[in-house]
């Protein structure tokens, strides 16, 4: 019997009991990886074509769109750029108004924290009506 004496106690030369190994050999894993790293590179086709988007191109003419603010506050009020509209009339003719214009307007929703939900869903429903297109909500 051959005898490892890494495994011998130095004082009694018996053997000590080793505790097994809990490290992983994480060789074999990364070669398979990497082999299926590079099959994927392999099988994954190169795209032979090319998609074609009409972007927007902007004129020397064009200019920014001008931004209204629609503020509600907590009563359920609406200040359209700063003035007061009484009645859901209002509302609408200023937004028929607005969606008649060449360059639309950027519409900017900014309801008070504590306003009725009703009142801002109402609202983003007249813009939608009325035909604006672009129409946020911010806070």
């Amino acid at each position: 019997m051959k005898l490892y004496t890494r495994y011998l106690s130095p004082q009694t030369a018996t053997p000590i009991e080793v505790a097994p190994s809990s490290d992983i050999n994480t060789t074999p894993l990364v070669g398979v990886l990497m082999a299926l790293v590079i099959m994927l590179m392999i099988t994954v086709p190169v795209p032979l074509y090319a998609l074609k988007i009409d972007m927007p191109s902007r004129q020397s003419g064009s200019m920014e769109p001008e931004i209204v603010v629609v503020e509600i506050d907590a009563q359920g009020f609406v200040f359209w750029a700063g003035t007061k509209l009484t009645t859901l009339n209002d509302i609408s003719e200023q937004m028929a108004i607005s969606a008649q214009q060449p360059q639309q307007p950027e519409i900017h929703v900014l309801p008070a924290p504590d306003a009725p939900y009703g009142f801002v869903t109402a609202v983003l429903i007249m813009a939608k009506k009325a035909g604006l297109q672009r129409v946020g909500v911010t806070n």
